[in-house]
């Protein structure tokens, strides 16, 4: 029991570790190609380096920071390149999985869920405060939902990964009320294209939201960095 609860204990600790690091990196207080070392995480949280170990095992899950040999844990750099590069790779893969799934009946359970959620979205007031990783997390589900419904382990999987590497750049995409109402009216017009077994429209429309989700992230990205370099001199 004992054992249990202490490795409980660490876990808890480590996700606790997991999530201040992530603002800050988010933040860009940590600056891409920062790289931590685990005597001074151990000490400036006062633990072990069993959950510091696990807290940075769980950035690199989500793609905040990469592990390299010899080197060690460090913040990933990214350049707006490389942005649009996994954005061809996410296009490729969601292009082709709203085509078929335009034409299939079998998505209309998970088109109307959707249509719904989202109807919901669109009634935020513009007087509630703007939560970006909520509709980070909700895009991301948008998006996957509608290649779930293929039953394509290999291309989910694939999209999955893809979305890993741009999750913490989606937390840079929906900032404003103004982006939100036009994710929302986006998001419902590809919904009502696949619900009436329109592909094109759907393939058009689903084009048209990534491009404009790539284009604000990369303003963002841009806008970031020199702000925080020009923090940091």
């Amino acid at each position: 029991m004992g054992a249990s609860v202490s490795k409980q204990t660490q876990k808890n600790t480590a996700k606790t570790i997991c999530s201040a690091l992530k603002h800050r990196i988010l933040d860009l207080e940590y600056l891409p190609g920062h790289r931590f070392t685990e005597q001074a995480l151990c000490d400036e949280f006062a633990v072990s380096r069993v959950p510091v170990r696990e807290a940075l095992s769980m950035l690199v899950d989500t793609g905040l920071v990469d592990k390299v040999r010899n080197v060690g844990c460090r913040v990933r750099k990214l350049t707006l390149e490389d942005i649009d590069e996994i954005y061809e790779v996410r296009l490729a893969l969601e292009l082709y999985a709203v085509e078929v799934l335009a034409a299939k009946d079998s998505a209309r359970s998970v088109v109307a869920d959707l249509a719904a959620r989202w109807r919901s979205y669109s009634k935020t007031k513009r007087t509630d405060p703007i939560k970006s990783e909520f509709w980070a997390d909700a895009d991301e589900h948008f998006h996957e939902s509608l290649t779930s419904a293929l039953e394509n382990e290999a291309l989910l999987k694939a999209l999955s990964d893809v979305n890993e590497r741009i999750r913490f750049l989606r937390i840079k995409n929906i900032t404003s009320h103004d982006r939100l109402e036009r994710t929302c009216a986006k998001h419902l017009e590809i919904l009502e294209a696949i619900s009436r077994h329109d592909g094109p429209s759907a393939r058009k429309l689903l084009h048209e939201n990534i491009l404009m989700g790539k284009a604000n992230v990369k303003d963002s990205f841009k806008e970031a960095i020199m702000a925080a370099y020009a923090t940091s001199k």
